[in-house]
């Protein structure tokens, strides 16, 4: 998983500025088109104690590594500013990001088809 993370605070910067926006409850994501996939994961300290944001962290790296597609040409961001009633479970955080794939998808698809005459 250390290959897809985003280390660089340029590309970071950029992905917060230009990134296309998506919301899901309590979660937001950012996306810009790359040549490769990389991800980025940013959480308030509103959103908890250490250990809480860490086991939120590794969920979501745990959750992209057990993606059954192939993972899309971005880099994402992924970002919790506020905290949580419940925390969330392995499956639930792999159904918002598949979620989030399918719907980049479908925008891709959206620019992708071809203008009536």
């Amino acid at each position: 998983m250390r290959a897809y993370r985003i280390q660089q605070r340029r590309e970071i910067s950029r992905i917060f500025q230009e990134g296309a926006f998506w919301r899901q409850g309590p979660f937001k994501f950012k996306a810009l088109t790359h040549d490769t996939f990389g991800m980025v994961i940013s959480l308030s300290k509103r959103v908890g104690n250490s250990p809480q944001r860490n086991r939120l962290k590794r969920l979501f790296r745990e959750a992209v590594r057990l993606q059954s597609r192939p993972l899309p040409a971005i880099h994402m961001a992924v970002f919790l500013t506020h905290a949580l009633n419940e925390e969330p479970t392995l499956i639930e955080i792999q159904g918002l990001i598949a979620q989030y794939f399918q719907h980049l998808q479908e925008q891709k698809d959206q620019t992708n088809e071809p203008t009536p005459p």
